[in-house]
């Protein structure tokens, strides 16, 4: 795991003078190049170590706290685009029926125009129907893709007896040109 560079600053400075004076790696007890005052560095060393851990956890706690609010931002505005679109959707919809009711108006008052009007399926009898009308246009426009079908498929084995006897031609062709090669072949030994 790569560990990142902390960028020394003046209050790191103060942390290492105070560690230093409190573990005393210089006092007269401990003899240079000795294991104990190794051990007083080794202490000054852990203490700067466990306050940079401390930082990459106040970091950490910081991008956190800038993540849930760029969320919570993001949330923000997708439920007010929400908002806005199902306002402007109930708006449509609202000139849609205003414009249908003024057309339905002025249908009625023309009296021709209610001979015309559209036909309800309002009944088991109208829908049966209405079903049975679809099946029956299903039905022809699944004869009429079949009747093509079969048309491809007549000139697709037209097409391949055609070619099977132009390969048939052109080796019989070439079965006398090579009979006729022998022959000469033959006739010059």
């Amino acid at each position: 795991m790569r560990q990142s560079h902390t960028c020394w600053t003046e209050e790191h400075d103060k942390v290492l003078v105070r560690e230093i004076i409190a573990n005393k790696p210089f006092d007269g007890t401990t003899k240079k190049s000795t294991p104990a005052r190794g051990a007083k560095w080794n202490a000054v060393i852990n203490q700067l170590l466990q306050i940079r851990e401390l930082e990459k956890g106040l970091e950490v706690t910081v991008e956190w706290e800038d993540a849930t609010d760029l969320e919570q931002k993001q949330t923000a505005a997708q439920k007010k685009k929400t908002k806005e679109e199902e306002r402007n959707a109930e708006e449509v919809r609202k000139r849609a029926m205003e414009g249908l009711g003024a057309n339905k108006r002025r249908g009625e008052d023309r009296p021709e125009n209610n001979e015309g009007l559209k036909r309800r399926w309002s009944s088991e009898a109208d829908t049966l129907e209405y079903l049975k009308e679809r099946n029956e246009r299903m039905d022809a426009i699944k004869r009429e893709e079949m009747e093509l079908r079969r048309e491809e498929l007549r000139l697709q084995e037209a097409r391949q007896e055609a070619a099977i006897q132009q390969q048939q031609l052109q080796l019989a062709a070439q079965q006398r040109q090579l009979q006729q090669f022998q022959t000469m072949m033959l006739s010059v030994i």
